[in-house]
């Protein structure tokens, strides 16, 4: 009612129009400033990535680590295995060895046993005093001497070759036990290697989880600060920009007239106003989009530990049989384990 009176002078239409000049410079403000909210809100949202990536890659590097240090000592405990069973067929082939060099040489025995008397026959008796009859006895008994010095000669030389093989057999033991001793001496360090590599890997998964969680935290309690700030200020400027809108039509109408009483009563200045205050002039573009807050990612289980009965079960039960492995005797023990992972907590996000 009070505009229905007012005088359309220069001076009027001057104001109006600085005023409406003003208000269309509000307008790009309040939209950069919903969009630098926007950005804010996606830079801590996208933080939450970048601490799961650090959990995944630190779960990785301990993963190819411990995969390493049980795949040589698997393929130690192999050769353990392999050359146990060499040593044990060694052992074996020494054993007949023995047994048929004592077989020669009792052979050898024999025959010098029986060689003996015969010769000592032929040698004590005088020809010059034996009838015919029993030189020719005794030539029978040449003959049979020299059939007994071959049997002799040959048993003898079986004799000496089995005993040389034998005592190649023993050199040939030697070495491989030497060989068994030095493997199964590397494979226990590369057991203790492995099991150490456990107890870091617990240990560093546990480390690493703890600074997942506690960064989590810490970034999901400054997410959930923002959204509600952002959310507020999205409010108000959303607030703002009809406001502004609605004055800018008012305004805009005004610097329209060209004379005193445009405004009257069912005048069309008069219904172009009331239709300012009915239009919403709400911005869409002024509404920034929730984004829950992201699940808490689940730690990787922490290892079964050495000393452990699991642990033996499932790192130890596969091996080849023949190559037990040596007492645990790793740094880290059941009592000293560090404390499981909780499990990821449900988490509410705040509404924008």
């Amino acid at each position: 009612q009070g505009l229905s009176k007012m005088r359309i002078t220069p001076e009027i239409q001057a104001f109006v129009m600085d005023a409406l000049a003003s208000l269309q410079l509000s307008f790009p403000i309040i939209i950069e400033a919903s969009r630098n909210d926007t950005r804010l809100r996606d830079h801590i949202y996208a933080g939450f990535d970048t601490i799961a990536s650090q959990l995944s890659q630190g779960s990785t590097t301990i993963d190819d680590a411990v995969a390493t240090a049980r795949e040589l000592h698997k393929e130690c405990r192999e050769k353990e295995s392999s050359l146990l069973a060499s040593l044990a067929q060694i052992d074996g082939q020494v054993k007949d060895a023995q047994e048929w060099t004592n077989g020669k040489l009792a052979l050898w025995q024999q025959k010098h046993t029986a060689l003996a008397p015969r010769f000592q026959a032929w040698m004590g008796t005088g020809l010059g005093s034996l009838p015919t009859s029993a030189i020719a006895e005794h030539a029978n008994l040449v003959d049979e001497y020299q059939d007994a010095v071959d049997d002799y000669t040959k048993a003898l030389h079986d004799y000496n070759k089995a005993l040389h093989d034998y005592e190649a057999k023993l050199v040939e033991n030697s070495t491989a036990s030497a060989e068994y001793a030095k493997q199964k001496e590397t494979c226990e360090q590369n057991q203790a290697k492995f099991e150490e590599s456990i107890c870091d890997s617990g240990a560093s998964l546990q480390s690493t989880c703890n600074a997942y969680l506690s960064a989590y935290t810490v970034r999901a309690q400054d997410y959930q600060e923002i959204t509600s700030s952002v959310a507020a200020r999205t409010i108000d400027r959303q607030a703002e920009w009809k406001h502004l809108k609605r004055v800018s039509c008012v305004l805009r109408t005004l610097a329209a007239m060209e004379k005193d009483g445009d405004l009257g009563a069912n005048s069309s200045a008069s219904a172009d106003v009331n239709a300012c205050y009915q239009t919403d002039f709400a911005n869409a573009n002024l509404t920034i989009t929730e984004k829950p807050l992201p699940a808490r990612q689940s730690c990787q289980v922490l290892p079964a530990w050495p000393c452990t009965a699991a642990f033996v079960q499932e790192e130890y039960a596969g091996l080849p049989a023949g190559a037990a492995v040596a007492a645990c005797a790793s740094s880290c023990s059941e009592a000293a384990m560090p404390s499981p992972t909780p499990s990821p907590s449900p988490t509410t996000t705040p509404a924008t």
